[in-house]
């Protein structure tokens, strides 16, 4: 028998809102068949038939297209996509409508650099295969979005549509930005530094040495060996790998470092997240050609000249990146809400806080360890330290980065070897051994799944102006 309805006469609920769901299709233009060579792609592009629904924009700067949330409409699965545009618009920050660009080539290449350097095997447009290692992102797919080839003719049209896995744990950037926020006030855990170091050490040496992860191992047992006197075997790995194609990334940021948290039942990948290193975009070959060096590299800023893309300046970032995670703590100190102020600027000066201070006390327990502060203290630059518009390409200042062999020898070892005595903890051990109590556990700073789903929406207003909001974005998102 049918239940009485409790509210036989329901009033209707205003609408305070109207949402609006952007659809975009899957390209329908694919790279002329070269049999083997373009199955990986087009065999993913043909299993989202329906296309993608716009979720949001990753990037908080408009508009649209540079990097975007989608979710997939046969699958349900949420796709990062980048769209890269050879002639690229340029916005000034009192542009806020976006409609007058100023246009750059953000690529002198035949194709991005998110494309060149990547993992998408037996396409045409990939100069390096990267390997099959979790610290680099996955591509699916390429695509064309404007439906015509690229042609050498009339490059300067050229869309690359590309296909990323989504990764679950935001940016180290987001990480950083939460840990910073004066109302938590708590130390990035070291466990978790080290994890980042090994992590993105690994990356960078695989990149310049085109060494897989068990190439690594062995050299790094084969090093413990010989400092045991176990051995008396002094090859080395640096001897064999091949330079010509080294790739240098040149732009290593936390904003280009990505976290995954695998949906496994084993708690230590909370403390643990895969760190997957992005953002090829001004990554080069060692050996490249002057045309196609990157504008944009660190070694460029500051007046200097456009320099050629060395393995230092990787290190260099590197040496940046981990210093700024001890900092994080120090800097929200007396900055309102969530600003994050670094002690650490874009040339690796300390801003405020000399050697001592790198510790970071709090009382009588220093939030860091003397190793890892010692460690971190081999990537400071006297010269550039010591102000006076110091430049890279003055005499004593990147020659005193740390190289390659340090790197892999001293930095990769102590890593790896901190990381495998806190693996062999358990979960909660490792967690009640912090010792100013705070947890291990860093998977809190994972955006909130509920956001990541919510379909794209334009701001409050009329529906002329959302409307105009969306031409603006589908104009940038689809080129000319």
């Amino acid at each position: 028998m049918a239940q009485p309805n409790p509210n036989p006469n329901p009033s209707k609920t205003p609408a305070t809102f109207r949402q609006l769901h952007v659809k975009l299709p899957t390209p329908a233009y694919r790279h002329p068949d070269f049999g083997v060579w373009s199955e990986p792609s087009d065999s993913w592009l043909d299993a989202h038939p329906n296309g993608f629904l716009l979720m949001h924009n990753l990037h908080p700067k408009a508009p649209m297209g540079d990097c975007m949330l989608l979710e997939s409409i046969d699958t349900g699965e949420l796709i990062v996509n980048k769209r890269f545009r050879r002639k690229a618009p340029l916005f000034g920050d009192d542009n806020c409508n976006y409609d007058h660009p100023d246009f750059h080539t953000a690529f002198h290449s035949l194709a991005p650099g998110e494309l060149r350097f990547s993992t998408l095997a037996y396409q045409v447009w990939v100069e390096k295969l990267l390997s099959n290692e979790p610290y680099f992102p996955r591509l699916y797919a390429c695509g064309f979005p404007p439906g015509g080839e690229p042609r050498d003719d009339v490059r300067d049209t050229d869309v690359f549509s590309l296909y990323f896995k989504w990764y679950n744990g935001g940016t180290l950037a987001n990480l950083m930005e939460m840990y910073s926020d004066s109302r938590i006030g708590a130390p990035i855990p070291e466990s978790f530094i080290w994890h980042v170091i090994e992590q993105l050490s690994r990356a960078v040496v695989v990149l310049q040495t085109g060494c897989t992860d068990s190439d690594i191992d062995l050299h790094l047992d084969a090093v413990y060996r010989r400092r045991k006197r176990l051995v008396f075997d002094h090859s080395d790995l640096l001897d064999v790998t091949d330079r010509v194609n080294s790739v240098v990334h040149r732009d290593i940021t936390e904003q280009n470092v990505l976290l995954h948290f695998p949906k496994d039942a084993d708690p230590m990948t909370r403390c643990f997240p895969q760190v997957i290193l992005e953002g090829f975009k001004k990554a080069n070959f060692r050996n490249d050609p002057r045309e196609r060096w990157s504008q944009n590299a660190i070694v460029n800023h500051g007046g200097q000249g456009v320099v050629a893309p060395n393995g230092w300046e990787d290190i260099h970032l590197l040496g940046v990146l981990f210093r700024r995670l001890v900092t994080v703590y120090e800097s929200s100190k007396g900055l309102p809400g969530d600003r994050l102020a670094y002690d650490v600027n874009v040339d690796g000066k300390l801003e405020r806080y000399w050697h001592g201070r790198l510790s970071l006390d709090r009382g009588d327990v220093p939030a860091y360890s003397k190793t890892l502060i010692n460690l971190l203290l081999h990537f400071q630059i006297p010269a550039l330290q010591q102000g006076g518009g110091a430049r890279f390409s003055d005499p004593g200042a990147y020659e005193r980065i740390p190289s390659l062999k340090f790197l892999l020898d001293e930095v990769l070892r102590l890593a790896r070897r901190k990381v495998r005595k806190y693996h062999r903890k358990s979960f909660e051990r490792l967690a009640s051994e912090d010792p100013l109590g705070y947890m291990a556990d860093v998977s809190w700073v994972k955006p909130d799944m509920s956001f990541e789903f919510m379909p794209y929406a334009a701001q409050a207003g009329s529906e002329k102006e959302a409307l105009e909001v969306l031409r603006c974005d589908l104009n940038w998102i689809y080129g000319p």
